[in-house]
């Protein structure tokens, strides 16, 4: 019996000690909020801002300068005449045919913030670029081949040519083959490929930054 009433007292006492404590603390919560605050004050502390994806990519295009989108494979048919006079009979024609290719590209150095716009609720981000452009055209100059030859009655043999006929003959090309690379067509398909290009780098930038999810849409000033 004597056991008994020491443990119902010892209980009493217990949950007496405990609402007083809880009284405390609730007042000292209310009158005093600093007394709680300092858990969350913590946590906030630890917190940094997320990053815009129009931050993270203005910054991560000023890594990019020239961006090469395409390459086209190109060639040209050049005819030298070599002939003598105007009579038929001394008359000398060869095609010369050269192959290169034209790389295309687009500038990112200027890229700014107003380039761009983002939609966070559609999950979309809009560029504003500059069309693309042909940054250079290669010829290998062992890939010149002879296509056709036209002799008159007379004349024999190929167009013997010089280092310096060379070099005119590549320039000549290399012209046609830039006018060439600016037509309609083929600047269709640069557009097209720029656009692939632009899309997958800012997705690159976005991920490597831990954001996903946003569809790029490439517009052309």
């Amino acid at each position: 019996m004597r056991q008994k009433i020491i443990a119902i007292t010892c209980l009493v006492v217990t949950a007496i000690l405990g609402g007083y404590l809880l009284n405390d603390y609730l007042n000292r919560n209310v009158n005093d909020p600093s007394y709680s605050a300092g858990f969350a004050t913590a946590s906030s502390a630890n917190t940094r801002p997320v990053p815009s994806p129009k931050s993270i990519l203005v910054s991560g295009l000023e890594k990019s300068s020239k961006l090469i989108t395409s390459e086209m494979d190109m060639i040209c048919d050049i005819a030298v005449n070599d002939s003598w006079t105007n009579f038929s009979i001394f008359s000398k024609e060869q095609i010369f045919t050269f192959k290169g290719n034209a790389a295309y590209m687009t500038d990112l150095a200027g890229i700014s913030s107003d380039d761009l716009q983002t939609d966070d609720e559609a999950y979309t981000v809009t560029i504003y670029i500059d069309e693309p452009s042909v940054y250079n055209i290669y010829i290998d100059p062992e890939s010149i081949q002879t296509k056709e030859i036209r002799n008159g009655l007379l004349r024999f043999g190929e167009v013997s040519l010089g280092e310096e006929d060379i070099k005119t003959l590549l320039i000549t090309a290399e012209e046609q083959m830039r006018s060439a690379a600016t037509d309609s067509e083929n600047m269709i398909k640069a557009r097209e490929n720029t656009t692939l290009s632009v899309t997958e780098l800012l997705s690159e930038i976005l991920t490597n930054a831990g954001i996903t999810g946003y569809k790029i849409i490439v517009n052309y000033k």
